[in-house]
């Protein structure tokens, strides 16, 4: 057994790799969001559609998360994060996007330059998730919530800061935030970061602090994962825009919006993941997608009348976001016959593929110009976590007798 100073140290170290590995998920995933909030400034220099620059960002996402699916089959073993330093280049790509020269060729080489940084997107998820394994020290719905929420902020994050700079100092300033990729790259290298290859099914001994998460079915619990990741990207891709071009607020506060949904977000998935044990994970998944049908509409009704609608965005963050994190933390533990980084990919990686897919659909018809607009299909948001809901609330029923909470 480990003595207390040991213990100690191998806690604190176990914590500084994981926020360096929070940190990288954070970067690749700004370089996702980075896009959402120039659709119109990139239309007006470029020329083109709106529904062309919505399947350019859509393309990234769908490529930066459909590939993770074939990237959870690789199996690094242990070694050094060398995976990681890569992923982060291929996804410092998508700075490129919106500065590729004008003409016919422009759509064809962002698509080409948004799969290529997918690539890198789609590698570090299950590789990172990966990496967590060897946290034994944290409890794992803790480290997961962490390390997949604080990607989503980094995602609703690199909304802000792309608009926040395209405001004032255009289209060329994204590349400045090529900066972050040798700073993550850094920091997984100075922690001793490792790729772990653990058990497909993680065993949990008694003193796990998830020992009492229920074994559920994977198939609801990517349904759970999927319904809240098409109601993020419905809002992430359509928001900013929404605040910008029809309500007519500025392109930066457009991009803090979505920022906050993003912080509201990590601060729900660090506190839930931390209570989760206590609280009951399943009675979180049930009372939660509810919550973000109240704040998502109570938002969507009073922000055509004042910023101060905006704590209501951080609130349906807080709540409804918090499914995913803790959906991905008991497709660990899952009833399934899928490995786990297949397992992890799915959670991670095909509900936001589903989520892009989705937005392939909607984005002809919300064109403002040729279609009815963005508002009314901002209230597939809501929809979305109402059939999470009952997803989860039918799958509670179903595992009742066997999943009942330790008082």
């Amino acid at each position: 057994m480990d003595s207390g100073p040991n213990r100690k140290r191998e806690v604190i170290r176990q914590w500084q790799q994981l926020m360096a590995l929070t940190f990288a998920h954070t970067v690749v995933d700004l370089f996702v969001g980075m896009l959402t909030p120039l659709l119109i400034p990139m239309q007006n220099w470029y020329g083109v559609s709106l529904s062309a620059l919505i399947f350019v960002v859509t393309m990234k996402g769908f490529s930066s998360n459909v590939l993770q699916i074939p990237c959870g089959l690789i199996r690094p073993g242990k070694g050094k994060p060398h995976l990681i330093a890569i992923a982060l280049v291929f996804a410092g790509c998508a700075t490129w996007i919106p500065n590729l020269p004008r003409g016919r060729m422009a759509i064809p080489l962002m698509i080409l330059c948004a799969i290529v940084a997918g690539f890198g997107t789609a590698l570090l998820h299950p590789i990172g998730l990966r990496a967590l394994q060897g946290l034994d020290r944290i409890a794992s719905s803790l480290s997961t919530s962490i390390f997949m929420v604080a990607g989503f902020s980094g995602f609703a994050g690199g909304a802000w800061l792309s608009a926040t700079l395209v405001q004032h100092f255009g289209l060329s300033s994204v590349f400045l935030l090529c900066t972050l990729v040798p700073l993550a790259a850094a920091a997984v290298y100075a922690t001793g970061v490792r790729l772990h290859l653990d058990n497909e099914h993680p065993v949990r001994s008694p003193s796990d602090p998830n020992a009492a998460f229920p074994k559920l079915p994977f198939v609801p619990l990517f349904l759970l994962a999927s319904f809240t990741a098409t109601s993020s990207q419905i809002q992430s891709v359509l928001l900013p825009s929404y605040l910008h071009d029809t309500v007519g607020y500025s392109l930066s506060f457009s991009g803090f919006s979505f920022a906050m949904y993003g912080i509201g977000s990590m601060i729900g998935a660090v506190v839930w993941g931390a209570a989760a044990s206590r609280a009951g994970i399943v009675r979180l998944l049930t009372v939660f997608p509810f919550l973000g049908v109240l704040f998502t509409t109570l938002y969507l009704w009073a922000i055509p009348h004042g910023r101060w609608a905006t704590p209501l965005l951080a609130m349906a963050g807080f709540t409804a976001y918090t499914v995913f994190p803790l959906s991905i933390t008991l497709a660990r533990y899952s009833a399934s016959r899928l490995p786990l980084g297949v397992r992890m990919g799915l959670m991670s990686g095909g509900s936001w593929s589903l989520a892009a897919m989705s937005m392939w659909v909607i984005s002809p018809f919300a064109d403002p110009q040729q279609g009815i607009g963005f508002r009314p299909f901002l209230h597939l948001v809501w929809v979305g976590y109402l059939v999470a809901g009952c997803v989860a609330f039918g799958t509670a029923r179903a595992a009742a007798p066997r999943t009942e909470h330790k008082a």
